[in-house]
Protein backbone atom coordinates (compact mmCIF):
# COMPACT_ATOMS: atom_id res chain seq x y z
CA UNK A 1 0.00 0.00 0.00
CA UNK A 2 1.49 3.37 -1.03
CA UNK A 3 1.74 6.05 1.63
CA UNK A 4 -0.21 9.21 0.91
CA UNK A 5 2.04 12.20 0.60
CA UNK A 6 1.10 15.54 2.11
CA UNK A 7 0.19 18.37 -0.29
CA UNK A 8 2.81 20.57 1.29
CA UNK A 9 5.54 18.05 0.47
CA UNK A 10 5.02 18.53 -3.22
CA UNK A 11 7.13 21.18 -5.02
CA UNK A 12 4.09 22.90 -6.52
CA UNK A 13 2.35 23.04 -3.17
CA UNK A 14 5.38 24.61 -1.50
CA UNK A 15 5.46 27.32 -4.21
CA UNK A 16 1.80 28.12 -3.73
CA UNK A 17 2.28 28.32 0.05
CA UNK A 18 5.19 30.69 -0.43
CA UNK A 19 3.10 32.85 -2.73
CA UNK A 20 0.33 32.93 -0.14
CA UNK A 21 2.81 34.09 2.49
CA UNK A 22 4.01 36.83 0.10
CA UNK A 23 0.48 38.10 -0.48
CA UNK A 24 -0.15 38.17 3.26
CA UNK A 25 2.97 40.29 3.83
CA UNK A 26 1.86 42.68 1.08
CA UNK A 27 -1.55 42.97 2.71
CA UNK A 28 0.12 43.85 6.01
CA UNK A 29 2.17 46.58 4.35
CA UNK A 30 -0.92 47.99 2.60
CA UNK A 31 -2.87 47.89 5.87
CA UNK A 32 -0.13 49.81 7.66
CA UNK A 33 -0.07 52.41 4.88
CA UNK A 34 -3.85 52.76 4.97
CA UNK A 35 -3.91 53.06 8.75
CA UNK A 36 -1.20 55.71 8.59
CA UNK A 37 -3.23 57.67 6.05
CA UNK A 38 -6.39 57.39 8.13
CA UNK A 39 -4.55 58.49 11.29
CA UNK A 40 -3.05 61.45 9.44
CA UNK A 41 -6.47 62.49 8.13
CA UNK A 42 -7.99 62.23 11.62
CA UNK A 43 -5.20 64.31 13.17
CA UNK A 44 -5.57 66.92 10.41
CA UNK A 45 -9.33 67.09 11.03
CA UNK A 46 -8.78 67.50 14.78
CA UNK A 47 -6.24 70.27 14.18
CA UNK A 48 -8.67 72.03 11.81
CA UNK A 49 -11.49 71.83 14.35
CA UNK A 50 -9.24 73.15 17.12
CA UNK A 51 -8.03 76.01 14.91
CA UNK A 52 -11.62 76.88 14.00
CA UNK A 53 -12.61 76.77 17.65
CA UNK A 54 -9.76 79.17 18.48
CA UNK A 55 -10.90 81.59 15.75
CA UNK A 56 -14.49 81.46 16.97
CA UNK A 57 -13.35 82.05 20.54
CA UNK A 58 -11.32 85.11 19.51
CA UNK A 59 -14.19 86.50 17.44
CA UNK A 60 -16.61 86.07 20.32
CA UNK A 61 -14.20 87.84 22.66
CA UNK A 62 -13.68 90.63 20.11
CA UNK A 63 -17.44 91.23 19.77
CA UNK A 64 -17.81 91.34 23.54
CA UNK A 65 -14.97 93.87 23.79
CA UNK A 66 -16.53 95.93 21.00
CA UNK A 67 -19.88 96.02 22.78
CA UNK A 68 -18.25 97.07 26.04
CA UNK A 69 -16.29 99.82 24.30
CA UNK A 70 -19.49 101.22 22.76
CA UNK A 71 -21.14 101.26 26.19
CA UNK A 72 -18.06 102.88 27.70
CA UNK A 73 -18.14 105.60 25.04
CA UNK A 74 -21.81 106.26 25.76
CA UNK A 75 -21.17 106.47 29.52
CA UNK A 76 -17.99 108.57 29.38
CA UNK A 77 -15.95 108.85 26.19
CA UNK A 78 -13.03 110.39 28.08
CA UNK A 79 -12.53 107.08 29.91
CA UNK A 80 -11.99 105.05 26.75
CA UNK A 81 -8.73 103.05 26.74
CA UNK A 82 -5.90 104.22 24.50
CA UNK A 83 -6.27 102.66 21.02
CA UNK A 84 -2.56 101.74 20.84
CA UNK A 85 -2.60 99.82 24.12
CA UNK A 86 -3.56 96.14 23.80
CA UNK A 87 -6.68 95.02 25.64
CA UNK A 88 -6.12 91.65 27.35
CA UNK A 89 -8.97 89.16 27.32
CA UNK A 90 -8.39 85.63 28.60
CA UNK A 91 -5.29 84.40 26.76
CA UNK A 92 -5.52 86.89 23.88
CA UNK A 93 -4.91 90.60 23.33
CA UNK A 94 -6.81 92.97 21.07
CA UNK A 95 -6.54 96.46 19.58
CA UNK A 96 -9.39 98.70 18.53
CA UNK A 97 -10.31 101.81 16.60
CA UNK A 98 -13.28 104.05 17.37
CA UNK A 99 -14.76 106.34 14.73
CA UNK A 100 -17.51 108.84 15.53
CA UNK A 101 -19.41 110.34 12.62
CA UNK A 102 -22.39 112.70 12.54
CA UNK A 103 -25.53 111.33 10.93
CA UNK A 104 -28.22 113.54 9.43
CA UNK A 105 -31.65 112.11 8.74
CA UNK A 106 -33.07 113.15 5.38
CA UNK A 107 -36.84 113.60 5.26
CA UNK A 108 -38.86 112.37 2.33
CA UNK A 109 -41.60 114.42 0.71
CA UNK A 110 -44.36 112.89 2.82
CA UNK A 111 -42.52 113.65 6.06
CA UNK A 112 -41.88 117.23 4.97
CA UNK A 113 -45.59 117.78 4.35
CA UNK A 114 -46.56 116.16 7.66
CA UNK A 115 -48.20 118.17 10.36
CA UNK A 116 -45.90 116.80 13.07
CA UNK A 117 -42.62 118.63 13.37
CA UNK A 118 -39.71 116.19 13.41
CA UNK A 119 -36.98 117.71 15.52
CA UNK A 120 -33.54 116.58 16.50
CA UNK A 121 -32.85 114.63 13.32
CA UNK A 122 -29.49 116.33 12.85
CA UNK A 123 -27.91 115.47 16.18
CA UNK A 124 -27.40 111.71 15.86
CA UNK A 125 -23.96 110.13 16.05
CA UNK A 126 -22.78 106.83 14.61
CA UNK A 127 -20.35 105.05 16.94
CA UNK A 128 -18.24 102.55 15.00
CA UNK A 129 -15.80 100.30 16.88
CA UNK A 130 -13.53 97.83 15.09
CA UNK A 131 -11.61 95.23 17.10
CA UNK A 132 -8.42 93.64 15.77
CA UNK A 133 -6.17 90.83 16.88
CA UNK A 134 -3.02 92.21 18.52
CA UNK A 135 0.04 90.77 16.75
CA UNK A 136 3.43 91.01 18.53
CA UNK A 137 6.08 92.69 16.37
CA UNK A 138 9.05 92.82 18.72
CA UNK A 139 8.20 96.29 20.05
CA UNK A 140 6.23 97.51 23.03
CA UNK A 141 3.27 98.31 20.78
CA UNK A 142 1.77 95.35 18.87
CA UNK A 143 0.47 95.64 15.34
CA UNK A 144 -3.11 95.26 14.18
CA UNK A 145 -3.85 91.84 12.84
CA UNK A 146 -7.06 90.45 11.42
CA UNK A 147 -10.24 92.43 12.01
CA UNK A 148 -12.34 90.23 14.26
CA UNK A 149 -15.37 92.40 15.06
CA UNK A 150 -17.14 95.54 13.88
CA UNK A 151 -19.73 96.91 16.31
CA UNK A 152 -21.67 100.11 15.67
CA UNK A 153 -24.52 101.98 17.27
CA UNK A 154 -26.61 105.00 16.41
CA UNK A 155 -27.15 107.29 19.36
CA UNK A 156 -28.72 110.58 20.31
CA UNK A 157 -26.21 112.40 22.58
CA UNK A 158 -28.99 114.35 24.25
CA UNK A 159 -30.78 111.20 25.43
CA UNK A 160 -29.95 110.27 29.02
CA UNK A 161 -28.67 106.74 29.63
CA UNK A 162 -28.36 106.34 33.39
CA UNK A 163 -28.15 108.65 36.44
CA UNK A 164 -24.45 107.97 37.06
CA UNK A 165 -23.48 108.86 33.50
CA UNK A 166 -25.56 112.03 33.59
CA UNK A 167 -24.03 112.99 36.93
CA UNK A 168 -20.50 112.64 35.55
CA UNK A 169 -21.49 114.45 32.39
CA UNK A 170 -22.99 117.34 34.36
CA UNK A 171 -19.74 117.93 36.24
CA UNK A 172 -17.77 118.66 33.07
CA UNK A 173 -18.42 122.20 31.72
CA UNK A 174 -16.83 121.37 28.37
CA UNK A 175 -19.18 118.44 27.83
CA UNK A 176 -22.17 120.52 28.89
CA UNK A 177 -21.31 123.20 26.34
CA UNK A 178 -20.85 120.54 23.69
CA UNK A 179 -24.24 118.99 24.47
CA UNK A 180 -25.99 122.36 24.36
CA UNK A 181 -24.33 123.04 21.03
CA UNK A 182 -25.54 119.68 19.72
CA UNK A 183 -29.11 120.31 20.87
CA UNK A 184 -29.22 123.80 19.37
CA UNK A 185 -27.19 123.31 16.20
CA UNK A 186 -26.92 119.56 15.65
CA UNK A 187 -23.74 117.52 15.53
CA UNK A 188 -22.64 119.36 12.42
CA UNK A 189 -22.44 122.60 14.36
CA UNK A 190 -20.11 121.40 17.08
CA UNK A 191 -17.09 119.27 17.77
CA UNK A 192 -17.28 115.51 17.59
CA UNK A 193 -16.26 113.61 20.75
CA UNK A 194 -13.62 110.92 20.47
CA UNK A 195 -11.87 108.71 22.99
CA UNK A 196 -9.29 111.46 23.30
CA UNK A 197 -11.81 114.14 24.18
CA UNK A 198 -13.69 116.69 22.13
CA UNK A 199 -12.27 117.79 18.81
Amino acid sequence: MRARTSNTDRPGARGRAARRRGVTLLEIILSVVLLTGVATAILAAISYVEAGDGRDRRRLAAHEIGGRLVLQWLDDFDKMPAPLEPIPYNRDEFLYTCDIAPVVMNLNERQRRGETSLQGLDRFLLISVRVYEAVPNGTSTPSRGEELAHVWRLCDPSASRNPDAMDRFGKDPEKINWLLNVILKGVGGGRVPTNGGLR
